[in-house]
């Protein structure tokens, strides 16, 4: 294992626990699902945790809204800029490894609009980023993918 990957851990672990004792901390998230052309979605790796693929997205700041959040960690992490108006809430889930509230959107993009590439300011904190299948996701995912996407295949 190298030692970016014993880092992260280390970090997820450290933060796992603080979250547990600590419930200020407990910041709520979002995640996007950028989907294009009804097919792909949009995954990142965090160098942070358990190096699995997910859904773009973070913590909200203060005095922000969980939509202006999404945009904004969407920006963040991918360079996609988004009016937070386009965003379509999904839900709200609790996020599995720390308990906390995850307020998930959809955007819809069209080849024209899927320059997505990790921008130079994100790459302490991403490490890929791919555009894959809706019937063909990577294994190594975190369970928050299928959790949010759940309510899309549904409907």
């Amino acid at each position: 294992m190298t030692l970016p990957l014993v880092l992260g851990r280390l970090v997820f672990t450290v933060a796992q626990f603080v979250n547990r004792f600590i419930p200020v901390l407990n910041t709520p998230r979002t995640r996007v699902a950028v989907v294009l052309n009804d097919h792909e979605i949009l995954l990142v790796k965090n160098w942070i945790g358990r190096q699995q693929w997910t859904l773009p997205g973070g913590g909200i700041k203060r005095g922000e809204s969980p939509q202006q959040s999404a945009a904004r960690e969407l920006y963040e992490e991918t360079g996609l800029v988004v009016d937070p108006a386009a965003l379509v809430f999904i839900g709200q889930i609790m996020d599995a490894a720390l308990p906390r509230a995850v307020f998930a959107y959809r955007i819809n993009l069209s080849d024209s609009d899927s320059g997505a590439a990790i921008p130079d300011s994100a790459r302490h904190e991403i490490t890929h980023l791919g555009w894959y299948p809706l019937n063909n996701l990577p294994m190594d995912r975190l369970n928050l993918v299928d959790r949010v996407l759940a309510p899309q295949q549904q409907g």
